[in-house]
């Protein structure tokens, strides 16, 4: 599976990269093989507000194309 990160307004760190590979894993179970190889992730990570204290500041988006089946989750 091809993994596209785009991180905006934050640092992509190896640790950040590790636990998003951590959790990549998790979802291949659930693709078959066939599809396993044209399988591409599309992660987008953002900070959404430089100026808040409080509240949800942070996102995380992945959309996963499998052929013709789109899935997005955030």
């Amino acid at each position: 599976m091809n993994t596209n990160i785009k991180a905006t307004g934050i640092e992509l760190t190896p640790a950040i990269e590790a636990y998003l590979g951590e959790k990549l894993a998790h979802i291949k179970k659930f693709i078959s093989e066939s599809e396993r190889e044209m399988a591409r992730a599309e992660v987008t990570l953002a900070k959404t507000t430089q100026h808040h204290k409080h509240g949800d500041f942070f996102k995380a988006e992945i959309s996963l194309l499998l052929g013709a089946r789109t899935l997005h989750a955030s």
